[in-house]
């Protein structure tokens, strides 16, 4: 079971992406969504206590498109002297395991384990650790089922978050709300060597979770909200944000 170690809640419980219902969880948002407005005002903040940073106000499913991004952007903005400690972190074990692998051992690119550990690190670097036991990550050997059209999804990675339909939100392993597929080019695509297979891994991961922090904190309660979403984000999610 993930673990929420700076998630500024209750622990929720998920199946198929969602709350459990009549969990502690949704009983305490629903007290949440009564005491502040809609949708949820964030921002970055230093706790008092413990000096670790975290985005004030993010809550599942209770924020808008552009208040996320905004914020979003104003953290990865930084440089150097200007980045928290869990970012300076983050990067330095980028760049270790990149380099020297885990304990010296250099794994496959399509090691789930090690997807999962860069998964760790982006969130520190990129998303606030917001993503803190939130996400699965699976390899696949399977194409992505056939799109509206008809044609098969092309894409190294999807998203499977809270909001995209029950289909394919029922693929997300109980106790996450989110699930991100990458198809494992190991047998697909033989004529790449497992440095680029890495590389495509890491930025198809890093763009999936870009999905998933707004699948899973983007308020759409509404025709309004999803009205913002378009907006903000597009149809497709890849919008201004």
């Amino acid at each position: 079971m993930p673990t929420f170690r700076r998630l500024p809640y209750v622990k929720p419980d998920f199946l198929h992406g969602h709350p459990i219902s009549a969990s502690p969880f949704e009983t305490w948002m629903k007290q949440q969504s009564v005491a502040t407005p809609h949708p949820r005002p964030m921002h970055l903040s230093v706790d008092w206590l413990d000096g670790t940073e975290k985005i004030h106000g993010l809550l599942l499913s209770s924020n808008s498109a552009d208040n996320l991004s905004s914020t979003l952007r104003a953290f990865v903005s930084r440089r150097r002297e200007h980045l928290n400690t869990a970012q300076s972190i983050g990067i330095e074990s980028y760049k270790d395991e990149r380099k020297n692998g885990r304990f010296g051992f250099v794994a496959a690119p399509e090691d789930q384990a090690k997807m999962q550990r860069f998964y760790e690190y982006f969130n520190d670097i990129f998303f606030c650790g917001s993503l803190e036991g939130l996400c699965a990550i699976n390899f696949t050997d399977q194409p992505f089922e056939e799109d509206a059209k008809n044609v098969e999804h092309s894409s190294l990675a999807l998203a499977y978050t809270p909001t995209t339909g029950p289909k394919h939100r029922v693929q997300i392993p109980d106790g996450y709300a989110a699930l991100i597929k990458i198809r494992d080019q190991s047998r697909n695509s033989p004529l790449l060597d497992e440095e680029t297979r890495s590389k495509r891994y890491l930025e198809a991961l890093l763009h999936e979770m870009l999905h998933v922090f707004f699948g899973v904190y983007e308020c759409l309660c509404s025709h309004a909200c999803k009205c913002h979403h378009v907006e903000d984000l597009g149809v497709f999610g890849h919008g201004k944000s």
